[in-house]
């Protein structure tokens, strides 16, 4: 007996020993963890990619529209420098060469008309973008979940605001994307990238404002990695020089233009509300804002005692936040693209929160965490706001007008085509003034960007007419060809019932196409 207790302790000792236990006293799986992250992942890859494909079948549905055509027409004959010199007149206000005449420059003369091309060289910036702030939540020492849900949220926060479906806010995403690249670069403490990283911010500022905001991002996540270092602010000094030199020059250039009134600052109850529609604006809407915060409270209080470093993340990307949420909430009118300014703090903020969770929850409950880390990811899709936009694409109008002018373009003569409303069976006044933006000046803008004027080419000209005011017409439109603005806002050619509405004198004018 007893040396079958011998043996029995003997065998015994050569079982493999228990699993280790996390300090709360739990079991912990090896591999568990291991296996959750590279899940969640997968996961964060796969919802990137869905997301981005998402985005694309939008923009396969847009057309240009609105300010798309003063800048096609205005890049049309014009050398690729015309519009570099801050001092001279322009036909747009700010002062954003590149991510504005620049790449309708390049991109007319790459791809002709095609939307979608136009749409896809942003798309593609939106995408890198995301990535690269994934890369800096992995260089602020954040765990592959945690930059998932980083890239993740900024993808979304683009989509959901609609600048990645329109060719006149690319300048938004190529700033974002040079402000990624220049803090990605800032993280490397070596002379040549903190040079490099000057260079990046030069070329996000001159696509957009929101790119100034870099330099006190730099200066936070330098005091997150070492908050007892002064190396972040010495190394912070040159941006900042970049940024001071941009202002100098924009308040020069901006002066010589007249902004128009959507961009008149107004001190009142419009400030706090304004903030909070650009919060909002983050993630889509107020009920997806709710139910993501909601959740983010969640992890917050599920990830127990504070984390210094993530704390002090947190606490760096709410000071970004405000700084970005301060100069346009000053302004009078919001829209849903401000919110940009806002877009990268908000996203590594988010990621914060969740690598405060995952750290706590990963080795004790790994498929519990990563299961509520992949509810998380799925609130943060705007699915809602891309159906919106499939449905309404805001190019429609444009594009049909494209298909029925071309077809009805004579080459030798100037074609006019009258469009019509406000006699019986067709729009009023209403309805054609919201029309305007979608072409443009009513027209005028849309035919000369489409169909400029060129050698044995004769010019296109289009008018929005009322029906009751027919007699002011010229008398010297040599084609001339009817269209209707319907009730319900589209415009095609007009039916024979309608022309005969007209008065007599011009009806004989002008051409009922025989289709219509």
């Amino acid at each position: 007996m007893p040396g079958a207790r011998s043996g029995a302790r003997a065998a015994g000792a050569r079982q493999d020993p228990l699993p280790p236990r996390t300090p709360t006293g739990r079991l912990s799986v090896p591999g568990s963890r291991q296996q959750a992250e590279r899940a969640l992942r997968i996961c964060g890859a796969l919802l990137l990619a869905g997301l981005a494909a998402g985005c694309f079948f939008v923009a396969s549905r847009e057309w240009f529209h609105g300010d798309d055509f003063s800048f096609l027409h205005h890049v049309r004959e014009a050398p690729f420098w015309s519009w570099w010199w801050p001092f001279g007149e322009r036909h747009w206000p700010f002062y954003r060469p590149l991510g504005m005449h620049s790449y309708y420059w390049a991109c007319l003369r790459a791809f002709g008309l095609s939307p979608l091309l136009f749409l896809s060289v942003g798309l593609a910036c939106g995408v890198a973008a995301s990535v690269s702030a994934g890369g800096i939540a992995r260089r602020m020492g954040l765990s592959p979940p945690a930059a998932a849900i980083t890239s993740l949220t900024l993808l979304s926060v683009l989509a959901g605001t609609g600048v990645l479906t329109s060719a006149t806010t690319f300048h938004y995403v190529a700033a974002l994307l040079a402000s990624c690249v220049a803090l990605s670069l800032f993280l490397d403490d070596t002379p040549a990238r903190l040079a490099a990283s000057a260079a990046a911010l030069s070329l996000g500022l001159l696509c957009n404002e929101i790119a100034a905001l870099v330099p006190l991002a730099a200066l936070g996540l330098a005091w997150t990695r070492a908050p007892d270092s002064g190396m972040g602010l010495r190394r912070v000094v040159p941006l900042a020089g970049v940024v001071v030199l941009y202002l100098l020059l924009r308040s020069i250039a901006v002066s010589s233009g007249e902004l128009p009134g959507f961009y008149e600052t107004d001190l009142g109850w419009n400030v706090p509300r304004n903030a909070a529609l650009q919060l909002t604006h983050l993630l889509g809407d107020a009920p997806r804002s709710l139910a993501v915060l909601s959740l983010a409270g969640c992890l917050l209080w599920a990830g127990g005692r504070s984390n210094r470093p993530q704390a002090r993340l947190l606490a760096s990307c709410g000071v970004w936040v405000v700084a970005g949420l301060v100069p346009f909430s000053l302004l009078a009118v919001p829209a849903p693209r401000f919110s940009l300014a806002c877009a990268l703090p908000a996203a590594l903020a988010l990621g914060a929160v969740v690598e405060h969770f995952w750290t706590a929850q990963a080795d004790a409950r790994p498929r519990r965490a990563a299961l509520v880390i992949a509810v998380l990811a799925l609130a943060l899709l705007p699915v809602e706001t891309l159906a919106r936009q499939a449905r309404s694409p805001g190019g429609a109008l444009p594009e049909r007008l494209h298909d029925i002018l071309t077809a009805q373009v004579l080459p030798d003569r100037t074609t006019w085509f009258l469009v019509l409303y406000g006699v019986p069976g067709l729009a009023d006044e209403s309805v054609v003034e919201g029309l305007a933006w979608h072409l443009y000046g009513r027209g005028q803008v849309f035919t000369q960007a489409l169909f400029p004027e060129r050698e044995g080419i004769r010019p296109v000209r289009m008018r929005f007419v009322d029906g009751a005011r027919t007699r002011r017409l010229p008398r010297s439109m040599e084609h001339c060809v009817y269209l209707a603005v319907r009730a319900n806002g589209s415009v095609d050619l007009a039916n024979p019932p309608t022309v005969r509405a007209l008065l007599p004198g011009l009806r004989g004018r002008c051409v009922v196409p025989k289709r219509g």
